[in-house]
């Protein structure tokens, strides 16, 4: 047959029809590798019907080389027609179904996200005359520690070369982004280089909630780096193998998540999930949650969103250490994405908790807000968005936020087993795409249409609603003020209580069949009371969670401190401030604590030693006379004496002939003024030397000289420690009187 065809062309004086359909059967073949290929990149879904279809496309394209030739031997233009009509069929049929395929294909290829582009700003307060580069002259700059962020450090460091900024400059190197921004604010430094994500890290804490309008950028720089992938690749089956997937939301300004690793963990959700029962169990941990942060020096403890600073890996780290569950696979979540996945998929049904009204997408208020009323509606994404950000006005805070986040994702999961176009198909990927990134690999990702297929199998006996049980978990704990020593002030953490996270950590290891199910054996139920399903984990309390907090010891003898230390096994020592020094202050007692080297409010677990202050007054001085503080006169021993207990008639004597102005305050406490009235104030201090034309104020009470109130302190064991909060339901108060911000 080939000499045939051979023999044919040859013979043919018009090749063209010839070579146009041989052309045709060339680009037939490239349609039908190009739809093998789509077919086969398609691992895991259906393999013997792909490998049935991809036999069959091979076998169909033989089929059309051979009908080629015989067209071509008989040479009738009837068959060049319907052959050439055919071989146009089959071409579009195979490029479109390629097309398509590829087009859902490419958007879960790229939600594993290969690089991130960081970025860091040199950074100035507004109030710096500072406006170009050039202008940082003989100033400090802050720069975060290669340890604390490689990827900041790096492109920092870039920026100091490609600027010059070592020659006339000096270069501070931080560990932690909060002292360097404190340094900041308070003028200690001129700039810092930072990553370009810190309002998003940082407006949630007090000092710095404004931090975008108090700050200019000066110079910004970006840099690609490969994702950095784990030691271990996950090879489980997802499809037959219980597995956990950490949730992550992220709370960005702007749509897309294809910048920076490090970010706020606003939304935390480890999932469990068996895909032979169907059953997940999800557990909402609060933003605040006290615990030890793997990435930071000696395990730190402090807010677990705060691991998010240093990326996913340090999160991941972090939850593993503090529920002993190991975490298969994370989703990272842009919040403001939730706005377009909602909307692709059509709104959500949700039975909303409560009435309320929060910012949108853009965190505008005014005529922009949300405002939502209680029950049972339809919400679209910018309605989801709020009920998912929402925490102000709720009673459980962060707690009650993470359960009103469960809501959204449970309306979600229920819309998405009612799609059935292809083009809602990639409108559903193109948004998850881009707003979200993984580690799950292009083919365990695949593998959830077997999942899917379960699920749809499991639907022609069940209700849409009961396709996948959801059984929420609840992290029960209390909040209570800490002092953080990278900002310098107390910030409101969450304690969790140990017996609750062993209940909700029972519950996940029983759905990932890591142990059995305890029976329950005791069951409570009155007529009388409606009954509501309690979550797992809520209600659980104990006695051994609460965190003591180091107390204020200033105004405390040495020995007082002395005797504290030692019942706690805490190691002191001692230094003496006098007078010009720092912590310097005349109002207490010679031989009191006026400093100590670990602030008041810190986690007592992390105090092993501390240094305390006590003040050594000069008694070697005579007080001072009158006679050497005479009007007209400038005398180098005129000191302002101690007035506070003196009488009135006292200090009238006392101030006749001073050199200066005395300006005299009463309060009176119902009685009338009499001249047995003393000095409660003065608003100079003690041992202050009187300077000529100076001016004095004196406050005076009718009350009775004032006792020694470090004599009559309260010598409790138990000083500047809080009630156990399990005891009275309430949560903890920190009664040190340390300054505190709530973040």
């Amino acid at each position: 047959m080939f000499k045939k065809f051979i023999k044919k062309i040859k013979e043919t004086k018009n090749k063209f029809g010839i070579i146009l359909l041989g052309l045709f059967v060339l680009l037939n073949i490239g349609a039908a590798a190009y739809f093998i290929y789509s077919i086969w990149v398609l691992s895991g879904i259906e393999d013997i019907i792909r490998y049935g279809i991809m036999a069959l496309a091979v076998v169909m394209a033989i089929i059309f080389i051979r009908l080629y030739i015989c067209t071509v031997i008989k040479g009738k233009k009837l068959i060049y027609v319907l052959f050439t009509f055919f071989l146009l069929i089959s071409i579009a049929a195979q490029g479109y179904a390629a097309f398509n395929i590829f087009k859902i294909y490419k958007p879960i290829n790229n939600i594993n996200k290969s690089t991130i582009t960081y970025t860091t700003d040199l950074i100035v307060l507004k109030s710096n005359d500072i406006s170009d580069i050039n202008d940082l002259k003989n100033m400090t700059i802050g720069m975060i520690a290669k340890n604390e962020s490689k990827e900041d450090y790096e492109i920092a460091n870039d920026i100091i070369i490609d600027n010059k900024l070592k020659d006339n400059n000096e270069i501070k190197k931080y560990n932690d982004y909060g002292e360097m921004l404190n340094d900041l604010y308070d003028g200690k430094i001129d700039a810092v280089l930072i990553t370009s994500k810190y309002e998003t890290m940082f407006n949630s804490i007090e000092k710095f909630q404004n931090i975008k309008d108090e700050v200019k950028v000066i110079t910004s720089k970006s840099k690609d780096f490969k994702k950095q992938e784990e030691e271990k690749i996950n090879t489980k089956d997802i499809v037959k193998e219980p597995f956990t997937i950490l949730l992550m939301g992220v709370d960005s300004e702007k749509d897309g998540l294809n910048k920076d690793a490090a970010f706020n963990g606003d939304s935390l959700m480890l999932i469990t999930f068996n895909p032979t029962t169907l059953n997940a169990t999800v557990l909402s941990i609060p933003r605040d949650t006290y615990v030890p942060i793997m990435c930071f020096a000696n395990h730190k403890q402090n807010k677990i969103t705060h691991a998010s600073w240093q990326g996913v890996d340090c999160m991941k780290r972090t939850i593993e250490n503090f529920t002993g569950i190991d975490i298969d696979y994370y989703v990272k979540m842009n919040f403001k994405g939730v706005v377009d996945l909602v909307n692709a998929l059509g709104g959500v049904d949700v039975d909303v908790p409560m009435n309320f009204c929060e910012q949108n997408s853009d965190r505008a208020w005014g005529d922009k807000e949300i405002c939502l009323k209680k029950g049972q509606q339809h919400l679209n994404g910018e309605q989801a968005l709020a009920l998912a950000r929402h925490r102000k006005t709720l009673e459980l805070g962060d707690i009650q936020r993470g359960l009103n986040q469960q809501l959204v994702i449970e309306g979600m999961l229920k819309k998405v087993s009612n799609i059935d176009s292809v083009d809602e198909v990639n409108d559903l990927l193109n948004t998850v795409s881009k707003n979200m990134d993984t580690n799950l690999s292009t083919n365990q990702i695949l593998s959830f249409y077997n999942v899917a297929k379960n699920v749809l199998i499991k639907s022609s006996h069940t209700t849409t609603d009961d396709l996948i049980s959801m059984e929420k978990l609840y992290l029960d704990g209390y909040t209570k003020m800490i002092y953080d020593a990278s900002f310098g002030f107390a910030l409101s953490d969450y304690i969790y209580y140990k017996s609750s996270l062993e209940a909700v950590v029972d519950a996940m290891k029983v759905n990932l069949e890591l142990q059995k199910s305890k029976m329950v054996k005791t069951f409570d139920f009155s007529i009388n009371e409606v009954y509501e399903t309690k979550l797992i984990g809520q209600g659980e309390k104990d006695k051994t969670s609460s965190i003591s907090t180091l107390p204020s010891f200033i105004g405390d003898s040495k020995s007082y401190v002395t005797s504290w230390a030692n019942a706690r096994n805490i190691k002191v020592s001692f230094t003496e401030v006098k007078k010009g020094d720092k912590y310097y202050n005349e109002k207490y007692e010679n031989g009191t604590v006026v400093s100590q080297s670990v602030a008041a409010g810190s986690d007592m677990s992390s105090v092993g030693s501390i240094t305390f202050g006590i003040l050594v007054k000069d008694t070697s001085k005579p007080e001072t006379t009158t006679s050497a503080c005479t009007k007209g006169t400038t005398n180098s021993k005129c000191y302002m004496p101690n007035l506070i207990g003196k009488t009135r008639s006292e200090v009238d004597e006392w101030s006749r002939s001073l050199p200066v102005s005395v300006i005299f305050k009463e309060v009176f406490n119902g009685s009338s003024k009499t001249t047995d009235q003393v000095v409660i104030s003065v608003n100079i201090s003690t041992g202050s030397l009187l300077e000529e034309g100076s001016t004095i104020t004196i406050t005076y009470d009718d009350a009775k000289k004032p006792d020694n109130q470090d004599e009559n302190k309260d010598d409790n064991d138990d000083k500047g420690e809080t009630t156990d909060p399990s005891e009275n339901g309430d949560p903890a108060l920190d009664s040190s009187g340390i300054p505190s911000i709530k973040e």
